[in-house]
């Protein structure tokens, strides 16, 4: 998860007083658009510019009738670079942040190029079986297709009704089985009427008799062939629909 400095004095910080005086409101809501300003563009405008009226009312939220861009430009929050605008000490503060990412994909790549022919054993073995959200995830992920994500959220959704699986597990399925592979230990799961992304990895990652350890099946429970919509939430076959629509259109 990125990350910027914010100073303590940023809120009583004579540059903050002067451009919240312009634009008409309190010190705390100027800072506030501040942020969200930095944090944009993080993403959006990595290098720290060059910056019009319209990028910076979209990165700091703004939407008042006043200009935003001679106001930070005259209280030094940017930098005018031969008529082109820049955020102030941009490299100072983001700088550091931008570097980890660059060295972080350059590992990446020269990992995968020294290790091409890592066997799916061997990435089953030391991956986690779930994502911890208490880890900041130090590193950028690579995108995972969108076609292939599709297909799976669309089967866990048809087998198991699970809506919003975590992307961190839809991403490691991806990347260490094939889609043969996923949808076989989905069916398993289904089929044990446990309705669990970790027990669906665990099955993926050959741990044993997993249904053993599953909570008990009612007696005469026989799985439905087919999803029953009917028990599903208007929300969840909203979202149903959708997926179905979109692996349609990325083909089967």
């Amino acid at each position: 998860m990125a990350w910027i400095e914010v100073h303590q004095n940023l809120f009583r910080h004579p540059k903050t007083l002067r451009a919240a005086y312009a634009l008409g409101m309190r010190s705390v809501q100027f800072a506030g658009h501040m942020c969200s300003l930095w944090s944009w563009a993080l993403d959006a405008k990595p290098d720290g510019g060059p910056l019009e009226e319209i990028d910076l009312r979209a990165g700091a939220d703004y939407d008042g009738e006043q200009d935003l861009l001679p106001v930070l430009l005259d209280a030094g929050f940017l930098d005018d670079r031969n008529g082109t605008f820049w955020i102030h000490d941009w490299e100072e503060y983001a700088g550091r942040l931008l570097r980890q990412r660059e060295q972080a994909r350059e590992r990446a790549r020269n990992a995968r190029a020294a290790s091409p022919k890592r066997t799916r054993t061997v990435r089953a073995e030391f991956a986690p079986t779930e994502p911890n959200p208490t880890q900041p995830n130090q590193t950028e992920p690579e995108e995972i297709d969108q076609g292939l994500r599709i297909k799976i959220e669309r089967m866990l959704m048809e087998s198991l009704g699970i809506a919003s699986p975590a992307l961190d597990t839809i991403r490691w399925w991806a990347e260490t089985y094939t889609l043969q592979e996923i949808e076989a230990a989905i069916g398993k799961a289904r089929e044990a009427g446990v309705r669990r992304t970790n027990y669906v990895t665990g099955i993926l990652k050959g741990e044993g008799d997993l249904v053993k350890r599953a909570p008990a099946i009612p007696k005469g429970f026989t799985p439905a062939p087919e999803l029953d919509e009917a028990m599903l939430t208007p929300g969840q076959r909203e979202h149903l629909a959708t997926l179905r629509a979109r692996a349609e259109g990325v083909g089967t």
